[in-house]
């Protein structure tokens, strides 16, 4: 329960930073992203809205795609109206892929797992890994991980 409370802070920061200090005025409550098919987080968000319809009719995974190039837009040159969405992936990117993360089926079948190993026992936060994953221009998921041998002195 309580990083479904830290969910909330965020949203009631949301609304301190927009000075919304009366929440009837907000007319629809878009659900982006994909915590926001967590039934418990559609319920605080309906709760903490005084009981609204939340909007599910966008895509909250395209609507987050859709925020990202515009933002990207902003800040790099806005003269640039060349950019291109590829694709959306529809999955977490993360140590284990999934192939449906639906919560209306029973079925999400791992993929693949990306695992460690060879790092040497070391105190806490000593060895450090960079690990970076994409999605190509393809569809294929890259992971790649890097050892850094950083020795942190107190």
């Amino acid at each position: 329960m309580d990083l479904f409370t830290k969910c909330m802070d965020i949203v009631d920061k949301c609304l301190m930073d927009a000075k919304v200090e009366d929440k009837s005025i907000v007319h629809d409550v878009v659900l982006v992203g994909g915590s926001t098919r967590i039934p418990k987080v559609q319920q605080l968000l309906q709760d903490l809205f005084d009981g609204k319809e939340l909007c599910k009719s966008i895509n909250p995974d395209e609507a987050v795609a859709y925020g990202a190039t515009v933002q990207a837009a902003i800040l790099g040159d806005q003269n640039r109206l060349d950019l291109v969405l590829h694709d959306v992936a529809p999955i977490s990117l993360g140590f284990y892929s999934f192939e449906g993360e639906n919560p209306r089926l029973a079925r999400n079948n791992v993929l693949g797992k990306f695992g460690i190993s060879g790092i040497p026992p070391a105190p806490q936060r000593v060895p450090q890994v960079t690990i970076c994953h994409d999605i190509d221009a393809d569809g294929i998921f890259n992971v790649h991980a890097v050892a850094e041998d950083k020795t942190i002195w107190a």
